[in-house]
C-alpha cells in the first residue's frame, strides 16, 4: 500500500506550484470564476451595454465561458492554464471540443457584433495576463482583447 501512495503523491504535489496555485485544467486560482467584461477589442473601444457585449469567466474546471450579448457561451474547446504566478498563462483550443452558444434574438446590434467578434477571437487566443482589474488575452496576430472586472448577469 505504502509502494503505491508515496508515488501518487509526487504526483499530485509535482502539479502545484509554490504559490499554491495549480498548474492546468482544474487548478486553483483566484481568477476562477470572476466575471471579465470586454472593453476593448483590436485596439476599438467596446462601448458599455445591457446586456454586456461580451464576458468571459475563467472557470475553475480549466473551461472558459462568458457571454456574446444576451447570448450564453460555453463547451469544452477552449481552456486556460496559470502559470506559477497565477498571473499569466496560456489559452488552448481543442479542435475536436464543442463551442456552445445559445441563439437567442438579441436587441442591441452593436452589442451582437462585438461579442460575436471577441468569441470568433477567443478561437485564436494563445495566452492571457491579469492584474487586479483588468484581464487581458492575446492573439497571435499581436492583437489583443481587454476585459475589466465586472458583475454577473
Amino acid at each position: 500500500m505504502f509502494k503505491l501512495t508515496l508515488p501518487l503523491l509526487f504526483a499530485w504535489l509535482s502539479g502545484c506550484s509554490a504559490s499554491g496555485l495549480v498548474d492546468g485544467p482544474g487548478q486553483t486560482n483566484a481568477l476562477a470564476g470572476k466575471n471579465w467584461v470586454l472593453r476593448e477589442l483590436d485596439g476599438a473601444r467596446v462601448e458599455r451595454a445591457n446586456p454586456e457585449a461580451g464576458t468571459l469567466r475563467l472557470q475553475a474546471n480549466g473551461r472558459i465561458a462568458g457571454t456574446s450579448a444576451c447570448n450564453d457561451v460555453g463547451g469544452d474547446e477552449l481552456t486556460w492554464t496559470a502559470g506559477a504566478s497565477g498571473r499569466t498563462g496560456s489559452i488552448e483550443r481543442n479542435q475536436l471540443g464543442t463551442m456552445v452558444t445559445t441563439v437567442m434574438g438579441c436587441l442591441d446590434a452593436r452589442a451582437v457584433a462585438s461579442g460575436g467578434r471577441f468569441w470568433a477571437q477567443m478561437r485564436n487566443a494563445r495566452s492571457w495576463s491579469a492584474n487586479a482589474n483588468v484581464l487581458t488575452i492575446r492573439f497571435p496576430d499581436g492583437s489583443a482583447a481587454l476585459l475589466t472586472s465586472g458583475p454577473r448577469r
